[in-house]
């Protein structure tokens, strides 16, 4: 057969010359030799790689850590062991060391030098990278080796154009997979192993033409080691075009597939097609698996990343992405869009954090309300605002202090207001005494007197803008005074008691919790001074006692059946009635207070629900 050269041309990209191809021969060849090759390679490389240790080993060969005397620094060194020379291994280890020499590319190692050692054995140098591998980084087993998912996808997009740059330049790389990326300390991504790369248009090689059935590994399926035999690629990672064995059609599809399977592993933790046996895992790559969404396995996957490794893992070459680039893209806005969450959440933590330290709650509702308008749906600072809102704080912040004075100063003030209507009431009493007929002016003019002085005391008390506790006191020793003024008609345990009770229940609707013992002491002071009185001879009786009952004694009027009867019942309705509109109306107060308490609750409830 004819020398063979290999040229890819794309008309966006330099194409990619493997040149000079290994000279065609069958797989059984001897080792190869000088004649293999269009031109021969360099033969022993003398002193000039200084061995260190050895890096890993494999079935073909292994990797050595080398100090290049010449240059001066470390590099890698891949060495083919003899015994696997055969030409289709020789073929694949230059072939390897060619594509990766001229894949120029920031993602793809370098290779320096290409030749044999003095035992004869086929070796390339490349740069020595060091790092952990995407496999260990998605399967940390120590702290050195867990990469947040953020770096984890951000390597992904670097693998992605990494492999569209070879795309670029007509080569498939045909085993993509977490074990074949390595993640530098500062950010390298390298996408290593491009010994079964494929160049597009070229034929296929002697051993990776359709033969028998597959050559697999049964009892380590998921080893991630690729498969020998008719099929190229890692079980779990490869294309179902790839896992059928139609190595003779496949192109970058292919690739895009086994990216889909490495994203879908990044963000689900877990390999996307699993299995007791290879042939099950190869089994579940042809039909597709029952669900390639990674939140089948973490529901807190975002419906983009589903839908792009959706897209990536079709079965049918022709539902994926057209090229990585596109896969790329399609990451990249969805990681757009996540820089800027991730950068809303990061404030909005911020936030929440400052508003649990905040020295006052009105700083706090501001810290939480800004968390929320970054992330509505932040549970924390839902949490937050609502317990901030609903939670009524224990004491009143200073700020707060002259408002809620004006509202209790207005409360007093509607006080005064309803107390002016109640004592108008009082001024019945005038013609019913009158009426009664006056027996002393001196013990009913002070009564009468006081009844006008309590009234006009509650108008002036309702027109002050912003009355003080004081004047409350002072209306309260007022009317009390005037209830026990009453006294002097039917004695200081009719008609009295239930004066004082209604009046100090008035006042102890409409007073401050400090003022209620004011309020009792004043009740009972209306009452027992009048008594005080008549015990210590200063005033007459009010009552004789006989053997049939108790007798109600005429002091400042006349007790006349007639007028006395009038008397006691105009007293009693009158204090029936403003007793009962008294209590109402604060009842009334208090229902619209709780009922507009209890809807801005349930509204404020349901905003941070």
């Amino acid at each position: 057969m004819d020398d063979a050269r290999t040229l890819v041309q794309r008309p966006d990209s330099k194409p990619l010359a493997i040149e000079p191809t290994l000279r065609a021969a069958s797989s059984g060849a001897a080792p190869i030799g000088e004649s293999a090759l269009e031109a021969p390679l360099p033969s022993g490389h003398g002193a000039r790689y200084a061995f260190r240790k050895t890096l890993g080993a494999g079935g073909m060969g292994e990797v050595r850590l080398c100090h290049d005397e010449l240059i001066g620094r470390e590099i890698a060194l891949k060495v083919m062991h003899r015994e696997n020379a055969g030409f289709d291994a020789a073929t694949r280890f230059v072939r390897e060391a060619r594509v990766q020499g001229q894949l120029e590319h920031p993602s793809v190692v370098p290779v320096y030098d290409l030749g044999r050692d003095e035992q004869g054995a086929l070796y390339f140098t490349m740069k020595r990278i060091r790092g952990v591998t995407l496999e260990e980084a998605i399967h940390p087993t120590s702290e050195a080796t867990r990469h947040s998912q953020r770096r984890l996808l951000n390597a992904f997009v670097s693998v992605c154009l990494a492999v569209e740059f070879a795309h670029a330049r007509g080569v498939l790389h045909r085993d993509l997979k977490p074990g074949n990326i390595m993640l530098g300390e500062f950010g390298e991504v390298n996408v290593l192993d491009w010994g079964i790369a494929k160049i597009l248009g070229a034929p296929v090689e002697g051993a990776e033409a359709p033969k028998s059935a597959p050559v697999v590994d049964v009892d380590r399926p998921n080893s991630g080691r690729t498969v020998a035999g008719s099929l190229v690629g890692t079980p779990g990672y490869m294309s179902p075009e790839q896992a059928s064995g139609e190595v003779d059609t496949i192109d970058v599809r292919s690739d895009v597939y086994s990216l889909g399977a490495i994203l879908f592993e990044i963000v689900a933790g877990e390999q996307l097609h699993q299995g007791s046996s290879v042939t099950a895992i190869l089994a579940s790559t042809i039909r597709g698996p029952e669900n390639c969404r990674p939140s089948s396995r973490r529901p807190d996957v975002a419906p983009e990343i589903d839908a792009i490794c959706e897209k990536a893992l079709a079965t049918d070459p022709k539902d994926r992405y057209a090229s990585a680039r596109e896969l790329c893209d399609a990451l990249e806005s969805f990681l757009d869009g996540d820089r800027d969450m991730m950068l809303r959440r990061e404030m909005a933590e911020e936030h929440v954090l400052r508003a649990r330290d905040a020295p006052s709650r009105e700083v706090a509702l501001r810290e939480a309300f800004r968390a929320l308008a970054l992330r509505p749906d932040d549970a924390e600072a839902r949490a937050l605002v609502a317990r901030l809102l609903l939670e009524a704080p224990d004491e009143v912040p200073e700020a707060a202090r002259a408002e809620l004075a004006g509202l209790e100063a207005n409360s007093r003030r509607r006080g005064g207001v309803a107390a002016a209507r109640r004592y108008l009431t009082w001024l019945v009493f005038i013609p019913l005494i009158i009426l009664m007929g006056v027996r002393s002016w001196p013990l009913v003019v002070p009564a009468i007197v006081l009844m006008l002085a309590s009234t006009l005391a509650s108008f002036g008390l309702a027109r002050i803008e912003r009355p003080t506790g004081r004047h409350g006191v002072a209306l309260l020793v007022l009317s009390m005074a005037t209830a026990s003024s009453v006294s002097v008609f039917l004695g200081p345990f009719v008609i009295v008691p239930a004066l004082v009770a209604t009046n100090a229940m008035f006042f102890a609707l409409y007073t401050d919790r400090k003022w209620r013992p004011v309020v009792a002491l004043a009740g009972l002071a209306a009452v027992l001074v009048p008594f005080a009185l008549e015990e210590l001879g200063v005033m007459s009786p009010s009552m004789a006692h006989g053997g049939d009952g108790v007798t109600l004694l005429a002091r400042a009027v006349s007790i006349e059946p007639r007028w006395i009867e009038l008397f006691l019942l105009a007293t009693s309705v009158g204090i029936l009635l403003t007793t009962t509109a008294t209590v109402g109306r604060v009842r009334d107060e208090l229902a619209a207070s709780e009922r507009k308490s209890f809807l801005q609750a349930w509204h404020l409830r349901k905003m941070v629900e």
